[in-house]
């Protein structure tokens, strides 16, 4: 009889549970993990959470600062901040706020001490990494460089209107606001930046990373810190709007230069990854131009050779997100 009671209970428990409805509100209450990074040495992991109240129409997020292990949790509150990342010496952790104002670069101790704002640029900064010397930031930011509607008829100085005259003005749900996306470069100095930078992509009507979704993955530094790469595909309107060609550029703090290390490459070239040692880059690679649902195949360069190399060529998968091991093999 006993056992009979306790698989009844198990049953009404089971019954119950499995009737709860998954309403959007429930999904609300649902808490969102993003930007996990691991400090250099290995001892601690960070990550966002996002919260929402819907009876408050807001939300909250939270940096978590733990042992790999799970133990040792630390909750540091800080206002809208998002892109956390470890300094290269794992002495700071650097995130983006827009609590000044606008979005700018902020620094602060592991433990949520210390929290000082490193840049003051008069425009929003994204998609932002420490150069592994510590010798430079690099980031994006808007560029006007087209003419909106008012920029055209100066008597309608308040038209909302749009009007364009190529392609692509509309990619998925994101309109084209007349800007493009540039990558810079600004000497940093132990939590300092100044106003001067570098625009690595002036006059260039292009978008670096790649709308509408690309960020910070499509941008990275050589170990050495003396050289940037990024993914841009460098076509306009039509050329633009039916082509996959992206490729990865590589840009030389020394001589200020930019060479396409992918142009033998037809289709998509994205998320460039430096191998520890900076002798090997990979990334993702499509071979053929205009589809955009191809295999990803792992390319990897040898930056002393030139040497091409596409991995999982013969490997019916599809791959995403490399990581090198530790021992650059």
């Amino acid at each position: 009889m006993r056992h009979i009671v306790l698989l009844l209970s198990l049953w009404i428990s089971a019954s119950t549970f499995s009737q709860q409805t998954l309403t959007p509100e429930n999904l609300w209450k649902l808490k969102r993990i993003s930007g996990e990074s691991i400090s250099p040495d290995g001892s601690k992991l960070l990550y966002t959470v996002r919260a929402y109240q819907l009876e408050k129409d807001a939300g909250k997020t939270m940096l978590v600062v733990m042992n790999p292990d799970g133990t040792g949790a630390k909750n540091i509150e800080v206002e809208s901040i998002f892109d956390a990342q470890w300094r290269p010496d794992g002495k700071k952790i650097g995130y983006l706020s827009a609590k000044s104002g606008s979005v700018q670069l902020w620094e602060m101790n592991p433990d949520g001490t210390g929290d000082v704002q490193v840049t003051d640029f008069d425009f929003d900064i994204a998609n932002w990494h420490y150069s592994p010397d510590m010798l430079n930031i690099s980031f994006t930011r808007q560029v006007k460089m087209d003419e909106s509607l008012s920029d055209k008829y100066k008597d309608l100085p308040y038209a909302s209107g749009k009007a364009y005259d190529k392609l692509m003005f509309r990619h998925w749900t994101e309109w084209h606001d007349y800007t493009y996306s540039h990558v810079c470069i600004a000497e940093y100095d132990n939590g300092t930046v100044g106003k001067n930078y570098t625009d690595i992509m002036e006059g260039e009507a292009y978008d670096a990373p790649l709308p509408p979704f690309g960020g910070g993955e499509q941008i990275a530094w050589a170990p050495d810190g003396q050289t940037l790469v990024y993914v841009c595909k460098k076509k306009e309107g039509k050329d633009w709007a039916v082509s996959t060609n992206s490729n990865i550029y590589e840009y030389a703090l020394s001589t200020r230069e930019t060479k396409n290390l992918s142009a033998s490459n037809e289709g998509y070239d994205n998320e460039p990854v430096f191998s520890p040692d900076g002798s090997k880059l990979a990334w993702l690679s499509m071979k053929r131009d205009g589809f955009e649902a191809d295999k990803n195949m792992i390319h990897i360069r040898d930056m002393q050779t030139g040497k091409d190399v596409h991995v999982t060529e013969s490997v019916d998968q599809t791959f995403g997100h490399v990581v090198w091991d530790p021992s650059g093999t």
